[in-house]
């Protein structure tokens, strides 16, 4: 990844810290792909839409401008986390875009698999929710951290708890 965010005719500054940012970066990737692949399995498939297909399409046309116009992995990338961020994209959409560009970044993102969450920190999650809904915070921060020495991140949406590996 680090080398990717580079131009290969620049000259790459390797430092730890920048690897260590690289690798974080990375991470990102990773949880973003889990995400959008949990969301694909319960994503409603929305009517075919011109506008969508056309947007997909579009990002397709630029990545491969970007990599045409000598190796410009940097756009790429860039225009990766773009098309990442885009609400008018459909999660299957984006995972499609994904898998296609990582043809090009071979970082071997269709082999990322959905977060398996152990039964011991599903069950004090759930116990969490119960404890969040009746305003008992002192308890659910308990909890919170009591999930987090486990190695799991909680993180309250509007969906409901989600939870990241550390």
């Amino acid at each position: 990844y680090l080398c990717l965010t580079t131009h290969y005719r620049s000259r790459l500054t390797f430092s730890w810290k920048s690897l260590q940012s690289s690798q974080q970066a990375l991470n990102n990737l990773y949880q973003k792909i889990s995400d959008i692949k949990t969301e694909v399995k319960t994503e409603v498939c929305p009517p075919p839409n011109l506008r969508r297909s056309v947007l997909s399409q579009a990002y397709q046309r630029k990545f491969l401008e970007f990599i045409n116009n000598d190796l410009n992995t940097p756009k790429a990338l860039a225009l990766m986390w773009d098309m990442i961020k885009d609400k008018n994209l459909s999660h299957q959409a984006k995972y499609k875009l994904l898998i296609s560009f990582d043809e090009v970044f071979g970082l071997n993102l269709s082999k990322i698999k959905k977060l398996e969450i152990p039964a011991k920190v599903k069950k004090l999650i759930a116990e969490r929710e119960k404890y969040r809904k009746a305003d008992e915070w002192e308890k659910a921060d308990a909890l919170r951290k009591k999930i987090q020495e486990m190695g799991y991140l909680v993180e309250d949406t509007k969906k409901g708890p989600k939870i990241k590996k550390l």
